[in-house]
């Protein structure tokens, strides 16, 4: 059973409006403009506008909330490794609770500034 090749929607030749109303067959594709005096014109290609650049932000209160809990698990562990003793646990809840503060702190302090 051979069919032949099949079809293409390129080997049909396409309708495009005219000014006057009437329709007019052409191999032009989806876009294509008649002029006032029956020619045909392709149409431009449109590049969209580029997107504002967004405006710099500064650093995140919680990234640098995050970078001083790491820099100070890595003093304590500093510490512990040159003898002195604490009570790690203990560390460990103060080093939360003050990571707390100071992600609530910096978010108040944003907020107030954005309103100004």
């Amino acid at each position: 059973m051979c069919r032949g090749p099949p079809s293409t929607a390129g080997d049909r030749p396409r309708t495009a409006p005219t000014v006057a109303g009437r329709r007019r067959t052409t191999g032009a594709g989806v876009g294509t403009r008649v002029r006032e005096d029956g020619g045909v014109t392709e149409p431009t290609s449109r590049t969209p506008a580029p997107a504002p650049a967004p405006a710099p932000r500064g650093m995140r209160v919680g990234t640098i909330v995050w970078g001083l809990v790491l820099a100070a698990i890595g003093a304590g562990v500093l510490a512990w490794a040159i003898g002195v003793s604490f009570d790690v646990e203990l560390a460990f809840i103060v080093l939360i609770a003050a990571a707390g503060v100071l992600l609530l702190v910096g978010s108040l302090a944003t907020m107030v500034r954005r309103r100004r």
